[in-house]
């Protein structure tokens, strides 16, 4: 069940490098904030685990040039179409019918259904990732059965590389289609369906006044699988992008993380698998887990 914390979690090791996703808990009710990661302002900082400078520096750096890179090139971000990947060879008349496709799958936002959800088995069933069975796995925060893979219609090679990775890790997983936001043809197409940023939100310093396609349609396929949470009544899940890079041991390790954060009584309800920092760690939990500072993006 959902626990009410208000803490995220890094795993602490250099050899994490999945991309793009992490682990999600499901609130008891829709009206509770989903994530809410303290930021080391003022005196909750003192006593902050110091992370690497060069490294914090290193990521932030990349950041601001792209940050910078987009600004200076916002029309092109914003308006360079819709591509189908080149795997397709696709004629204009497939092109417009993936393009068609897309564009159903975004006008049923946020609902996720059954044809937008592509069950992939490669483990057997119940998945454990914790030691622990039943109700004790499920109090670790154990995923289970719930990974979730986004991956957009227009592009079979990514997901190729996923399933492959899937199959060379012996993970089960439910691939679910994207909402591609350059299948929107427009801001009030959006507005339609109720997504919007927050009035008076302000994100990261560097971070840019508005979203782009990407940004929108990335946070909307998250949305989407929350809410599939909340309606199915699904306490955890693990929720990666498709370019995700699993390293050695992954299932086993998650798997410890979580036991560890349990036995040290670490109530969270995000935790990150990797991430690009860009302030220092709020506090290390233990060995392999941090407090995060704030951060931009997983990696």
């Amino acid at each position: 069940a959902w626990r009410g914390g208000s803490r995220a979690f890094g795993m602490w090791s250099g050899s994490w490098r999945t991309r793009h996703g992490g682990l999600r808990r499901r609130p008891n009710g829709q009206q509770e904030k989903w994530f809410h990661t303290r930021r080391g302002d003022g005196a909750e900082a003192q006593g902050a685990l110091e992370l690497d400078r060069e490294t914090v520096d290193l990521h932030r750096a990349y950041h601001d040039r792209t940050i910078e890179w987009t600004m200076q090139n916002s029309d092109w971000v914003n308006n360079k179409g819709f591509a189908t990947d080149e795997a397709l060879h696709s004629s204009e008349d497939d092109q417009l019918a993936v393009w068609r496709a897309s564009q159903a799958r975004n006008w049923r936002w946020p609902a996720l259904d059954a044809q937008h959800m592509h069950k992939v088995a490669f483990n057997a069933h119940p998945q454990r990732f914790c030691s622990g069975a039943g109700d004790t796995a499920r109090e670790m925060g154990d995923p289970m059965d719930n990974v979730f893979i986004i991956n957009l219609m227009r592009r079979p090679t990514k997901l190729k590389r996923v399933l492959h990775q899937l199959h060379q890790f012996g993970l089960s997983a439910t691939v679910v289609d994207a909402i591609d936001g350059d299948a929107f043809t427009s801001q009030e197409e959006v507005r339609n369906l109720g997504a919007q940023t927050l009035p008076g939100y302000v994100g990261h310093k560097n971070t840019l006044p508005h979203l782009t396609t990407g940004q929108l349609g990335c946070f909307m396929s998250h949305f989407a699988i929350w809410q599939h949470m909340v309606d199915n009544n699904i306490e955890s899940a693990l929720i990666l992008e498709d370019d995700f890079d699993l390293q050695e041991d992954f299932a086993r390790r998650l798997g410890q993380h979580l036991e560890e954060a349990h036995a040290l009584g670490e109530d969270w309800n995000l935790m990150y698998v990797g991430r690009s920092p860009t302030e220092p760690d709020i506090r290390r939990v233990s060995r392999h887990l941090v407090e995060p500072g704030y951060t931009l993006w997983t990696v």
